[in-house]
């Protein structure tokens, strides 16, 4: 980027950030987008997605066709949607970030964290689709989970991607299994072994994020293992939630932690 022509220096609340800046014709400050850019990762790190989001708008009117910026707020949008409680509304959202991650993947078909933010739209679109479609984004979930983690192996967000992807194919009975072959061409196959075994390496690669090791405790549990499952959801439920979606895993993780509690302690 080339640098403004004049700069001003702002100390940041936090007093160990510095944002640059430049005068307009108009007398008014007009951040760089560094600087925006920065303020946007400090809300975001906070899981304020709306400020975070209107500061990575910004930078990308400033910046446009820049591949990092339109995945972070395909981001952005994706985790506001979680918690929005309107259901057209929820998937208005999912359909923006979904475009976004598109726009980004032009930009940088090489970019793993853009590829895989298609794999999560995909998914995230699932449930408002009718069946047909639901196997469809299936299959796009698998194909850029898969494709993402060929251009980064240790991405440990590609591994809990397929390991969820795994799982939730796995749960899929035999009965709608059939049906699917019928009229759709067949659901694709997960196995409950192959999401435990790319979970445990997503916790390999990054052990402090919580929403890993709970993954990996339903997978444990699908497989099976109910004391793995166990102490994998102690270890999730105790770490620090860094993202916006660890809060939601802890949520749904802390009920089935407290009844697998109950049933191992009669045995």
């Amino acid at each position: 980027m080339v640098p403004p022509r004049r700069l001003l220096i702002f100390s940041l609340v936090s007093g160990a950030l510095f944002v640059c800046g430049r005068i307009s014709a108009a007398g008014e400050l007009v951040p760089s987008v560094a600087g925006l850019l920065a303020r946007a990762a400090e809300f975001e790190a906070r899981s304020d997605v709306q400020q975070a989001l209107t500061l990575y708008r910004e930078a990308n009117a400033a910046r446009p066709h820049d591949a990092a910026i339109l995945q972070k707020i395909s981001k952005q949008l994706s985790d506001a949607s979680a918690e929005e409680p309107n259901a057209a509304q929820r998937l208005k959202l999912i359909n923006e970030a979904l475009d976004y991650a598109k726009q980004a993947v032009q930009l940088a078909p090489r970019d793993p964290v853009c590829v895989l933010s298609l794999a999560v739209c995909y998914g995230k679109l699932s449930p408002y689709a009718d069946t047909g479609t639901r196997i469809q984004y299936a299959r796009l979930v698998k194909k850029y989970a898969d494709e993402a983690l060929a251009l980064k192996p240790d991405y440990d967000w590609a591994h809990h991607v397929l390991g969820r992807w795994h799982y939730e194919l796995a749960q899929v009975g035999g009965p709608a299994r059939a049906l699917a072959k019928i009229f759709y061409d067949g659901v694709p196959k997960g196995t409950s072994a192959e999401a435990v075994e790319h979970l445990k390496e997503a916790v390999r690669l990054s052990p402090d994020t919580a929403a890993h090791h709970l993954v990996l405790g339903l997978a444990y549990l699908s497989h099976g293992d109910r004391t793995r499952a166990r102490d994998q959801l102690r270890v999730g439920l105790e770490l620090p939630s860094r993202e916006k979606h660890d809060d939601l895993e802890k949520s749904r993780a802390k009920p089935l932690l407290e009844k697998l509690e109950e049933e191992l302690s009669k045995n």
